[in-house]
C-alpha cells in the first residue's frame, strides 16, 4: 500500500539502512556460521550490529566482515526484501520477519499454525535473545546481557522490528527526512556525553 500511495503522488520513498551486502555474500562460504542477525539497534547509548554464532572460533578477526557495515538507502521494495537473519542455511527477510511477529508471535490476528519454514523461523527466534543479566537458564542457546538494567528479553526478530520501526521513522521522500528531529539535553548531560569515549562497532563472535 505505501508503495503504492507514492507511486500514485508521484514521490520516492528510501529507508535508511545499514548496508549487509558483503556479509550475506560470505555467509554461503561460512558453515561455521549457523546464526547470523543483522541488528542496528542501540543497547545502554552504543549501536549493536551482525550478531552472528560461529561453531569454529575465528582464526583472525570476525569470521563474517560485520566490520565493514555502512550506511545507505533502500526503495520501499528492496526494503521489504532485505534479508536480514540466517538461520541453518536460510535467510528471512524483514518483510517475512514483520509478518510472522504480528500473526504468528502475537497480535490481534495471531495463528498458531506453522509451517517448516515458519518452523524454522521461530526457533531462530529463541537462539539468541538480548536483555539484562539473568539469574536462570537463558530462553536460547546463547543470550546477551546488552542492558544491564533490562528486565525484559527480546529475541532476534524483535531487534529487527525495532532496527525496521528507525528505518520507518527516518525514512526520505525525494532525499529529504520525513521528520526532524532535536534533541535537548541538559548542560549535565552535554558534558557527560563529550567525556563518554566515541562508541564503536561492537564485534561478537559466538565460538
Amino acid at each position: 500500500m505505501i508503495g503504492q500511495l507514492c507511486n500514485e503522488a508521484g514521490v520516492e520513498l528510501a529507508f535508511p539502512v545499514l548496508e549487509n551486502a558483503q556479509v550475506w555474500a560470505a555467509l554461503p562460504n561460512t558453515p561455521e556460521v549457523n546464526y547470523f542477525l543483522s541488528g542496528g539497534v542501540k543497547f545502554k547509548g552504543s549501536p549493536f550490529m551482525g550478531f552472528y554464532n560461529s561453531t569454529m572460533p575465528a582464526a583472525q578477526g570476525p569470521t563474517l566482515p560485520i566490520d565493514q557495515f555502512s550506511e545507505s538507502f533502500l526503495p520501499f521494495g528492496k526494503f521489504k526484501r532485505e534479508k536480514r537473519i540466517w538461520f541453518e542455511g536460510e535467510a528471512f527477510s524483514r518483510e517475512e520477519i514483520i509478518l510472522f511477529v504480528a500473526n504468528k508471535l502475537g497480535g490481534v490476528h495471531y495463528d498458531g499454525r506453522r509451517d517448516l519454514r515458519q518452523e524454522k523461523l521461530e526457533r531462530a527466534s529463541r537462539f539468541m535473545t538480548f536483555g539484562g543479566p539473568i539469574d536462570h537458564e537463558p530462553p536460547g542457546q546463547v543470550h546477551l546481557a546488552v542492558e544491564p538494567k533490562a528486565t525484559e528479553i527480546l529475541s532476534g526478530l524483535h531487534v529487527e522490528i525495532i532496527s525496521a520501526a528507525a528505518s520507518f521513522i527516518n525514512l526520505h521522500i525525494d532525499g529529504a527526512p520525513l521528520v526532524s528531529f532535536t534533541v535537548k539535553r541538559t548542560i549535565f548531560e552535554s558534558i557527560a556525553r563529550l567525556l563518554k569515549p566515541k562508541p564503536g562497532i561492537k564485534l561478537i563472535d559466538r565460538a
